[in-house]
């Protein structure tokens, strides 16, 4: 059933609200279907409500009623009247995954002088509406693979609508999962400012950044403009995407008002 529904809907909000729910019970009166928390449970039942139904019956199923209950441990290992066994996981794997951790815990920092992050800022007070879906959808997709899907993330919206609260939550909850990762969150503004004053440490300046495993830029519309910062930027851009480090950038203006960046992302994708 979840395959069905995973080839109906975007990638990115399948992996978000779908990937880690289960089925825990499924007979003639009721459906229950476990998810791991309550932000999943509201969307389901608010967003995606018909589509399970008509997928169940399409399945033959027709219950009176779809539950969803938080169940901390889903996983997709189960499907509607079939269980299969969890994947035993080998020791390559585990080599593998050790490797990309290694990766990642450059070496212990503490959370004070390396991330400027604002622990306000989380996942659990973020507000998901239909007009951030998709964004929500990404950042939890990065939290989970940093590095690999959606580098960079691009997230471009009008003043006030939380691009800074959720850039901000992706770092936190990276931080959370792991306290040695290297994270530098700044403004371009920022940014800009530390590169001026550093002109006679250059050097200094550019393995700060270039050093980092996640970097966070917000308000990237203000480095519009300043040719040497854009310069700086870009080196810092390339050095950390080709190591395969998370980048994250907001703006209140599309990509196409910054010309320098929009020519960097074309390379990285040549159908934007």
């Amino acid at each position: 059933m979840l395959g069905e529904i995973e080839v109906t809907i975007p990638r990115a909000s399948f992996a978000t609200w779908f990937k880690n729910t289960t089925l825990l019970k499924s007979d003639g009166q009721e459906v229950v279907i476990g998810v791991p928390n309550v932000f999943t449970k509201r969307q389901l039942e608010e967003k995606y409500q018909s589509l399970l139904e008509q997928t169940l019956h399409k399945n033959g199923l027709q219950p009176e009623k779809i539950t969803f209950t938080i169940h901390q441990e889903t996983q997709l290992q189960k499907d509607v009247g079939k269980s299969e066994p969890a994947p035993v996981e080998t020791s390559q794997k585990r080599q593998t995954t050790q490797q990309r951790q290694t990766d990642w815990s450059v070496k212990p920092k503490s959370r004070s002088n390396t991330s400027n992050l604002n622990s306000k800022y989380t996942f659990d007070n973020f507000v998901v509406g239909a007009g951030n879906e998709l964004a929500y959808a990404a950042s939890q997709a990065i939290v989970k693979n940093p590095g690999e899907k959606y580098n960079p993330l691009f997230i471009y919206s009008g003043v006030g609508l939380g691009k800074t609260h959720l850039i901000q939550a992706i770092g936190n909850e990276m931080f959370r999962k792991n306290p040695d990762i290297c994270i530098e969150c700044i403004t371009s503004e920022r940014f800009t400012k530390e590169f001026i004053a550093s002109t006679l440490q250059k050097k200094t300046f550019s393995d700060k950044y270039r050093s980092a495993d996640v970097l966070i830029v917000d308000d990237m519309q203000f480095i519009a403009g300043k040719e040497k910062t854009e310069e700086e930027f870009f080196h810092t851009f390339n050095a950390l995407h080709q190591a395969n480090k998370q980048i994250i950038i907001s703006s209140d203006q599309p990509p196409n008002s910054i010309p320098t960046l929009e020519e960097r992302l074309r390379t990285l994708y040549p159908s934007t």
